[in-house]
């Protein structure tokens, strides 16, 4: 049976608090600016423990040498910080300074330069090639070149700038921009052979031809490219300017004929001539690298230098393991550094493929699901009985298949950390450790980090790594809180989470990722022990009170003990206080406004009472408010001078303690009227409620019920007014309460359900209700509130 909902009875029931909340957060996911999101809209930030911010401050702690931070990027770091003055790390205007220099006898100003090169205007430009008095040159540099007669220069920028439709392109993907076309570009590429023949100056004519090359490659010309490069440049010289740009072109003129492999020889031999290249050349290779057969022949035709960069190219565009890529560098060029961000590429990889079982699974690792009778099982839990330090832990489930691969890697490094033949065998040393610990090895661990190589280190990368590793891999295999793992967490607890770091916030990925493993872990340890209190202090979110919170879903008696730890002057709690982000008081709050939710209101002021009085009194107040937390919302209005600051989460507890007093002795009446101003205390305070920040958070509400029909703190309003009818309740208000148990049983049954925009099925205990409101029609409260009531009045017709 359905009947047209009533309005302003279900409506305002229904949480639109939430509904907003939840179309706000999709908005923002569409419309902010992908730099929010690091990874993508939505997507979490990468946990990875062993990768370092940047990869070169770690393998070179005295700064890198030339080239080598280009590897930064191509293995996957986080970005260096920008310099503060971009102008004086352009290698493009120190090759103008030195070109001027050389054949105009000036040294440019380069703030100037910069602007005649990249910003002048080109009808000032074209003015300046023809200018009479060069003092009306408002540019230094241009003026300076026309006094010097090398007009030339400033013909060639002006040129340049001409072709800027043509060779800068909207950094929008989507901007649908199309190439530009071969018969566009033509005259400009006849001009610029036409000019660089003419010029003696050696470096504009490469210049010129450049912009020919460019420009025949940006209209899909790759032939004519090429023809221009070998009949015109074929003397082409690592002194001259523009050289590995215009290696660059041919390259890609190469790429985009087809000959793959001729074209990814020439970017390797690129990077062999200047390994800054590197991040140039990095998405040509992993665009053409899968290429069939074209990397192997590439590589089968390579020699030297040419060949390892081949393969270590190769590795950084293969997202597949990439072991025996290393080895065969390693054949190739033993010592060199590159192989040192292969490793941690390497790593990187492989904690990406187990970031679900790492850092998603169940933190106590267990399963919902009945599995049927294992031996294997039956035996493995009598040997971590009888003799557990035999029984492994891994951080996580990880899969056998992967666990093989860890035990290949972890022997390949160890064993390469001794030969001699890497870089840093400090940094190698260290990844074998993570492997072991990967592997649940203990013992492995503790020995490789004991070595006096990485003992001695006291900062930088290998200090801090050592202390992390050795802190993650104390905490998985503990089965106590022992005096020398408190010491051990005091000490190094700085090596997770280091403080006042200058980075930026998305690039904070290993400590996030170390942070969590840590505290996972100790969760895991104090859970298998029963200490709630300190696996809830450990938990990640712990001081996010106001979302996902465990103060919202750790049981009472957790937050009872958890409050005295963080009051405590121990140093590890108050060690403790500082790693969870919470206090005693913000505790003892939430406890309160729990308590109060449940119906032990002596409990909740007794909490509320160790809170200092200002934030005790602190509430969020919804903007609906009309009624006081103890009024009918479907009757009552603020009485003449009161409003929702009238209320605060103490002063209701106060008032609920009181009634829940008259409720338990008293005549009938007043006992009949406590009780159901309880109830409307609690409905009100309920998620369907206006009031329901007073013990609420935005979204530990769901904690208890989310989806599921019971709600016990419905439950709890609705037995309040049954007790009020019990006790005696005269007609006006025992329709008030009957009507308000109808709400309830609506609002909380698993039948309820929407047949159309404007109906609604009757839950059972709805339809009992409003038969027993039928001989209540002469009540005051009948007339007032129920009369109106659309879906009752269809109903008793």
């Amino acid at each position: 049976m359905t009947f047209s909902m009533p309005p302003g009875l279900i409506a305002p029931m229904i949480p639109v608090r939430t509904k907003v909340f939840a179309l706000i957060l999709v908005l923002a996911a569409l419309i902010l600016p992908q730099a929010i999101f690091p990874c993508g809209p939505g997507e979490p930030d990468p946990l990875r423990v062993f990768r370092p911010l940047q990869l070169s401050t770690a393998i070179f702690p005295q700064g890198a040498p030339a080239g080598y931070e280009a590897l930064d990027i191509v293995a996957g770091t986080c970005p260096s910080e920008l310099k503060s003055d971009a102008v004086k790390s352009d290698p493009n205007l120190d090759q103008w300074t030195a070109e001027i220099s050389s054949a105009a006898g000036f040294t440019p100003d380069r703030k100037a330069l910069a602007e005649f090169l990249y910003s002048m205007n080109l009808k000032d430009l074209q003015a300046a090639t023809k200018a009479g008095a060069p003092a009306t040159i408002k540019n230094s540099v241009a003026r300076g070149l026309i006094e010097k007669k090398q007009k030339d220069i400033v013909a060639y920028v002006a040129f340049g700038r001409a072709l800027e439709s043509f060779t800068v392109r909207s950094p929008d993907p989507w901007s649908g921009e199309e190439p530009p076309t071969s018969a566009a570009v033509e005259p400009f590429i006849n001009q610029a052979i036409n000019a660089a023949s003419k010029s003696s100056n050696r470096a504009l004519k490469v210049r010129y031809l450049f912009q020919a090359i460019r420009l025949a490659h940006y209209s899909g010309q790759h032939d004519r490219a090429l023809t221009i490069f070998k009949e015109k440049l074929s003397d082409l010289k690592q002194s001259d300017p523009l050289y590995y740009r215009l290696l660059h072109l041919k390259a890609g003129a190469l790429l985009k004929k087809g000959q793959t492999s001729e074209g990814l020889t020439l970017l390797a031999s690129m990077i062999s001539q200047n390994r800054g290249v590197a991040d140039d050349v990095r998405l040509d290779f992993e665009r053409y690298y899968g290429e069939k057969g074209a990397f192997a022949k590439a590589l089968d035709g390579a020699k030297g230098d040419t060949k390892a960069n081949l393969l270590a190219m190769g590795f950084f565009s293969d997202p597949s393991p990439g072991l025996e890529s290393i080895k065969s560098y390693m054949a190739l060029k033993p010592g060199d550094a590159t192989m040192d961000y292969m490793l941690f590429r390497e790593l990187d990889r492989l904690e990406g493929r187990l970031e679900d079982p790492l850092f998603y699974g169940d933190v106590s690792h267990s399963s919902n699901k009945k599995e049927g009778f294992s031996l294997a099982a039956l035996f493995a839990r009598l040997i971590a009985w009888f003799s557990p330090e035999l029984q492994a832990k891994s951080p996580g489930a990880i899969p056998a298949e992967e666990m093989r691969y860890i035990q290949k890697l972890q022997s390949f490094v160890l064993e390469s950390a001794k030969s001699g033949k890497v870089h840093s065998p400090e940094i190698w040393e260290l990844a074998g450790a993570y492997l072991a610990y990967l592997q649940g090895d203990s013992k492995l661990v503790d020995s490789i980090l004991s070595r006096s190589d990485l003992q001695k280190a006291d900062k930088g990368f290998v200090a801090q790594q050592r202390k992390r590793i050795g802190l993650l891999n104390a905490s998985l295999q503990a089965t106590q809180l022992t005096s020398d793992l408190r010491s051990q967490l005091m000490r190094d607890y700085a090596a997770i989470r280091p403080e006042g770091n200058k980075e930026d916030y998305f690039c904070r990925w290993s400590d996030d990722a170390a942070r969590l493993m840590l505290h996972n872990n100790m969760v895991r340890l104090h859970k298998s022990r029963s200490e709630d209190a300190q696996a809830m202090l450990w938990e990640p979110d712990s001081s996010q009170v106001y979302s996902s919170s465990p103060v919202n879903h750790y049981t009472l008696k957790a937050l009872e003990n958890a409050e005295k730890i963080l009051r405590n002057s121990d140093p590890y709690d108050q060690f403790l206080k500082k790693v969870s982000g919470l206090d005693g008081e913000t505790v003892a709050r939430r406890l309160g406004s729990r308590r109060m939710k449940e119906g032990d209101y002596a409990g909740a002021v007794s909490a509320f009472e160790r809170v200092d009085a200002r934030k005790r009194s602190e509430m969020y107040y919804d903007s609906r408010i009309s009624s006081g937390p103890f009024d009918n919302p479907y009757k009552d209005k603020f009485i003449e001078g009161e409003s929702p600051a009238s209320y605060d989460p103490y002063k209701i507890a106060v008032h609920l303690k009181d009634l829940d007093q008259k409720a338990r002795s008293g005549p009938s009446d007043q006992r009949a009227q406590a009780f159901y101003k309880l109830g409307l205390a609690q409905f009100n305070m309920s998620h369907f409620g206006n009031w329901w920040s007073a013990v609420d958070t935005d979204w530990s509400i769901y904690y208890d019920y989310s989806d599921k029909p019971g709600d016990p703190q419905l439950r709890l309003a609705r037995t309040y007014f049954e007790k009020s009818i019990a006790a005696g309740a005269d007609r006006n208000l025992e329709a008030a309460n009957r009507f308000m148990i109808a709400s309830i049983s609506y609002l909380d049954s698993a039948e309820q359900g929407w047949d159309s925009a404007s109906e609604v099925n009757l839950a059972e205990e709805q339809k009992k209700q409003f038969q027993k409101l039928g001989t209540l029609e002469d009540t005051s409260f009948y007339k007032e509130v129920i009369r109106s009531c659309s879906y009752y009045m269809n109903f008793r017709k």
